[in-house]
């Protein structure tokens, strides 16, 4: 309960601490709106946005026993960065989307991969890569709802 310049007698305070009701008092108004906007707020779900961070192209494909298929990627524009979210196209249509599991410029691990470069990628779960597919790299960023 919202109360503005106003108290509540006994019998309503003793009826509202019983039933596990808060009453919430103000004298000013601003103040009230203030904190209704940001309890409403954080009972919002969150809205998450998906930027085009980079675009890579599959080159060349390397057969690993251990490890499975690593494709070998050149970096067409932007950044791959190891925690970012990728989405993969063949003709024009997505075929996959989900995370790197490993980012290595020759036979180092890398952190980043910048445009121009070549790159080897491998994927969360999954190995069906092929030569000409194109890797979207998304970097997504949560952009809280207000009212």
């Amino acid at each position: 309960i919202i109360a503005f310049n106003t108290a509540a007698d006994s019998n309503a305070s003793a009826l509202a601490e019983k039933e596990g009701v808060k009453i919430y008092f103000y004298d000013v108004i601003y103040r009230a709106l203030e904190e209704v906007r940001a309890a409403l707020e954080g009972l919002l779900e969150p809205i998450f946005n998906e930027i085009l961070a980079g675009k890579v192209e599959v080159r060349q494909l390397f057969k690993s026993s251990n490890l499975g298929t690593i494709a070998g990627c050149q970096v067409i524009s932007g950044v791959v960065d190891k925690n970012s979210k990728v989405r993969i196209l063949r003709n024009d249509e997505q075929i996959w989307e989900g995370g790197i599991t490993s980012l290595r410029r020759f036979k180092d691990e890398v952190r980043e991969v910048r445009s121009g470069m070549e790159c080897g990628l491998r994927f969360r779960n999954f190995d069906a890569v092929e030569v000409g597919d194109v890797i979207q790299v998304l970097k997504v960023e949560r952009v809280a709802q207000t009212l």
